[in-house]
């Protein structure tokens, strides 16, 4: 008989071997939603040059990373998420929000992100569960997630969960 403590993946979402990787960061502002140094590492890790990202953060951090990186920024709400034709390669968007749809989210990113782009998603404090939930919502759009990352700082910790498209 199976532990019921164990999780099972769902056939679509077969167990991948995602990289998980520890950030020790120093703590945001107040009033950030994320610490400036985590912002920086998210541009620098997955920003191209010259290619535009869409920045569905909730404060001006991750456009002040992008222009200390050279990096283009196209300020968005997720109202606004569906609407325009260009493409990307860096989505970034903080939870919880409220009203937020998972399925949602990733087919808008699916239509989007250039081959191989990247969605990028960080979860205030530790979620297995909100973190498996997102998986298998990315999977059926066509996104993977290739990269879990541990960001801490004195006061918090956050999920950042890295999707592929393609």
């Amino acid at each position: 008989m199976p532990d019921a403590g164990l999780v099972t993946m769902t056939e679509s979402q077969p167990e991948i071997p995602v990289p998980i990787t520890v950030w020790r960061l120093p703590a945001a502002e107040p009033g950030q939603a994320l610490p400036l140094e985590l912002a920086r590492r998210i541009v620098v890790e997955y920003a191209r040059d010259g290619a535009p990202m869409l920045d569905l953060t909730r404060d001006d951090v991750l456009a002040e990373a992008a222009r200390e990186c050279g990096r283009a920024r196209v300020p968005r709400t997720l109202a606004d998420f569906a609407v325009g034709s260009h493409r990307t390669a860096l989505i970034v968007l903080c939870l919880p929000r409220p009203g937020f749809q998972a399925g949602g989210f990733f087919a808008g990113c699916a239509a989007k992100l250039v081959p191989f782009g990247r969605a990028v998603v960080i979860l205030a404090g530790a979620d297995f569960v909100a973190s498996r939930m997102l998986a298998d919502a990315a999977a059926p759009c066509g996104l993977r997630l290739v990269r879990r990352i541990k960001a801490f700082t004195a006061r918090h910790h956050a999920d950042v969960l890295v999707f592929r498209s393609g």
